[in-house]
C-alpha cells in the first residue's frame, strides 16, 4: 500500500512538473484591483500606446473581447518579447479585478526553470510595469466620478442636429467641431435654445471603438417647418425608460459613466440597450474645475 501511494505520489509530481514546465500557459501572473468599471479598464489598456512614455516599448494588441480580455505583445528590446494576457472581472460596479498572464515569448522555457528559485529580470520589468499601470489608473480614478444611479427617463426633446461619427475617444473633439455649425443654425434662423445639449449614440461599434451619434440642441417653440442646411437636420428625441448616471468630469470621458452603467445592470440583471443618451449641464469653454463639471448619463433599458 506504502509502494503504491508512493508511486501515484510520484506519478502526480511528474505530471504537475511537466504541466508547468510545458503545458501551462504562462511563466508569470500578477493580480491587483483597480477602482474602475471594467470598460474603463479595458478602454485604458486598449490606448496604452497613447499614454506611455516615448522610451516606452511599443504594444501591439493581437486579440481582445471589449471589457474582458486583451492579449497583447510588448516589444521590451530587439531580441526580447512579452506576450500579456489580461483578464478583467469585476467585483461590483466601480471595482474591477485584473489578472495578468505573462509570457517571455523567446525565453519561456528558462523562465519557468528560475522564477521559482530567483526574481529574474522578466519577473522584475514585469511587476515594475505593471506598479506603474496600477499607479496610472488610481491616478485616473481621481479625475471623474460617477454616482446616483437610479432608473428614469431621458428627455423629450425637438432638437436641431448633426450626425458624428468617430472613435470614441475623440467624441468629445468631434462635439465641439459640430457645436460651431449648430449655433450658426440657430443665429442664422432666429430660434432660441430651450434645454441644455443632448448627444444621443445611435450605433456602437464595440469591437473597433466607433461611435455613430446624434448632437442636439432643444429648441425652443417648435415650429413645423425649418430651414435646411448641410450637415443639419431637425429631430424629436423621444424619452426613454433608462439608467441614470450622474457624471462629474471632463466630458471627453463621460463614456467611464457608460461602463459604470453596463456592469451595474449587469450586476442587477437589467438588460440594456448599449445607446447611451447624454445631456450636458455645463460649458467646457468656460473653463474652471472640471470635477465640477455635470452630466447625466442615460443608458435605455430594453
Amino acid at each position: 500500500m506504502r509502494k503504491r501511494i508512493t508511486i501515484i505520489g510520484l506519478v502526480v509530481l511528474i505530471g504537475a512538473l511537466l504541466w508547468y514546465v510545458f503545458i501551462k500557459p504562462y511563466d508569470y501572473k500578477i493580480t491587483f484591483e483597480t477602482p474602475h468599471a471594467t470598460g474603463t479598464v479595458y478602454s485604458t489598456i486598449i490606448a496604452w500606446n497613447n499614454w506611455k512614455t516615448k522610451k516606452e516599448p511599443v504594444v501591439t494588441t493581437l486579440s481582445k473581447t471589449p471589457f474582458y480580455n486583451i492579449e497583447q505583445e510588448l516589444a521590451v528590446s530587439k531580441d526580447s518579447t512579452t506576450i500579456i494576457d489580461w483578464h478583467f472581472d469585476k467585483i461590483n460596479d466601480s471595482t474591477t479585478k485584473i489578472s495578468v498572464y505573462l509570457k517571455d515569448k523567446e525565453h519561456s522555457f528558462m523562465q519557468r526553470l528560475k522564477v521559482p528559485f530567483t526574481k529574474t529580470s522578466f519577473v522584475s520589468k514585469s511587476l515594475e510595469t505593471m506598479r506603474r499601470l496600477r499607479e496610472g489608473l488610481n491616478m485616473h480614478a481621481r479625475s471623474y466620478d460617477v454616482f446616483e444611479i437610479t432608473e428614469g427617463t431621458s428627455p423629450t426633446e425637438e432638437c436641431v442636429c448633426s450626425t458624428v461619427k468617430t472613435t470614441l475617444p475623440n467624441k468629445a473633439n468631434e462635439m465641439i467641431k459640430y457645436n460651431a455649425s449648430i449655433m450658426l443654425y440657430f443665429t442664422k434662423n432666429e430660434l432660441k435654445f430651450s434645454g441644455h445639449p443632448i448627444l444621443e449614440v445611435t450605433d456602437w461599434d464595440k469591437e473597433a471603438n466607433i461611435i455613430t451619434y446624434d448632437f442636439c440642441f432643444p429648441i425652443e417653440n417648435p415650429q413645423t417647418t425649418y430651414p435646411k442646411a448641410k450637415d443639419i437636420f431637425i429631430k424629436k428625441i423621444e424619452g426613454k425608460k433608462a439608467l441614470r448616471a450622474t457624471f462629474n468630469g471632463n466630458y471627453r470621458i463621460s463614456d467611464r459613466a457608460w461602463f459604470t452603467l453596463l456592469d451595474y445592470a449587469q450586476e442587477n440583471n437589467i438588460e440594456l440597450a448599449h445607446k447611451p443618451i447624454e445631456v450636458f449641464y455645463d460649458n467646457p469653454h468656460n473653463g474652471g474645475n472640471e470635477l465640477e463639471w455635470k452630466a447625466h448619463i442615460y443608458m435605455p433599458i430594453q
